[in-house]
């Protein structure tokens, strides 16, 4: 299994680096594959429902994706951890 990582400094204050990737809207610009947000909705526990757009090998998956603060769930079922 091939193993590829990348790490860089940014300079800026953790709370505000949290910020910019708690804003869905901004995860198309730092994750490669999701290439449009949409229909961002504020959920009462904290967390958010979103459209998103993934183009993988060519083609497009649309997804609708919910987090609660803790973890974050898609519609097709898949689950992985979120970032807090």
């Amino acid at each position: 299994m091939v193993s590829v990582s990348e790490s860089i400094w940014i300079d800026s204050p953790v709370e505000t680096a949290f910020e910019y990737l708690d804003d869905p809207y901004n995860h198309a610009e730092v994750t490669p594959s999701v290439t449009n947000v949409q229909n961002v909705d504020r959920l009462e526990n904290g967390g958010k429902r979103l459209d998103c757009t993934y183009t993988m090998a060519g083609d497009r998956l649309e997804n609708q994706t919910r987090t609660d603060g803790s973890r974050t769930e898609q519609a097709d079922g898949l689950r992985y951890a979120q970032w807090h």
